[in-house]
């Protein structure tokens, strides 16, 4: 702890080692001046008004947060409390100035203001520009569309070659620009956390879906699972994620499989969600969860590589944790570690 005593008018008569080596000082070039000196101007005006242990008339204590100089112009930032002392023989008041160091809790707070306001300025930015973009590509597929309905006839290969590469492209920057969005809402949306149902959220999954199961012929098996709490709709993003991507990514004529089922593991509990498709190596791919990683080529399976980025942000978002191992059956589990289960 820092401390330094004052006379009643504020100059410094004693300062401690701690406060040498914290302004970097030495102690012939800290005696007697005033130990507002030591302080950062703008500290100066807000606090030291509304400080009056230093003044004659107060005889009690006095708190304050204040950032000091050091000698090389950096901030030291102090929690900072002041005490009259009490000596009988002596008729000049004296103080005692005690301050702990909270400079490395202050930048961290700092970093975390500056992160913080720096993320949300980009989500805006994102959800702006991704916004922005429906526009001029709905205008681009909706020429393309008149091209090929009234001049497909017109055009050599190469012209319907060059058409069909335009409309794939205008696809997948839609596709591309409505991830971004739901990344951007998976992330900054409000949290509205209640009491759920895991079992509804996942029957409710399953009933939205109902069309592409059918189709793909997917067979799902639902274990008991518990009572948590969470934002309905972002574990539901959660899931619905998962069940997408395991269905999705299956060896041609393969019917799949998806089994969600939890368990208990050292006072949490753990949803698996187990699938027979084409496998995701557990050391090759630990950046799984970032945004726009693609584990195959768009010319096997279509997406833009967001689904799991946002299943990884709701997990985070909820306090939770997702991992992803193989199935030693082939396939992979993903695992969602929940907490407060009932």
């Amino acid at each position: 702890m820092l401390r330094c005593t004052l006379d009643a008018d504020g100059n410094i008569l004693e300062v401690n080692a701690i406060w040498l080596k914290a302004l970097g000082f030495k102690e012939k070039a800290t005696l007697g001046k005033k130990f507002a000196e030591f302080v950062d101007d703008e500290d100066l005006e807000i606090n030291w008004p509304a400080f009056p242990a230093l003044s004659k008339s107060d005889k009690g204590k006095r708190t304050a947060q204040v950032t000091l100089l050091s000698k090389n112009n950096q901030n030291v930032y102090v929690e900072l409390s002041a005490t009259q002392l009490e000596e009988p023989r002596s008729k000049e008041a004296r103080y005692l100035i005690s301050m702990v160091d909270v400079t490395e809790k202050q930048l961290a707070f700092e970093r975390k203001d500056e992160l913080e306001r720096a993320n949300e300025g980009l989500s805006t930015f994102a959800y702006i520009a991704s916004h922005d973009l429906q526009e001029p590509l709905r205008k681009i597929r909706q020429y393309v569309d008149m091209l090929q309905a009234e001049n497909l006839a017109q055009l050599d290969k190469d012209g319907q070659f060059y058409l069909n590469v335009i409309t794939g492209s205008a696809a997948r920057i839609s596709h591309l620009v409505k991830d971004i969005l739901a990344y951007t809402t998976a992330s900054n949306a409000d949290i509205d956390i209640i009491d759920l149902e895991l079992n509804d959220i996942i029957d409710e999954v399953i009933e939205e879906a109902s069309d592409v199961i059918a189709e793909t012929s997917t067979k799902i098996s639902v274990g008991k699972l518990p009572k948590t709490q969470g934002d309905w709709g972002a574990v539901k993003l959660l899931f619905q994620n998962l069940l997408s991507n395991a269905i999705k990514y299956q060896a041609d004529n393969q019917a799949p499989k998806v089994s969600i089922k939890g368990r208990a593991l050292k006072g949490r509990y753990v949803i698996d969600v187990t699938d027979n498709g084409i496998g995701v190596d557990e050391g090759g791919n630990k950046n799984i969860f970032d945004p726009f990683v693609r584990l195959h080529s768009k010319f096997e399976f279509a997406g833009t590589g967001i689904g799991l980025a946002i299943c990884n942000e709701v997990c985070q978002r909820m306090g939770w944790h997702i991992s992803h191992k193989p199935n030693p059956k082939g396939g992979t589990i993903f695992s969602v570690t929940i907490k407060n289960p009932e």
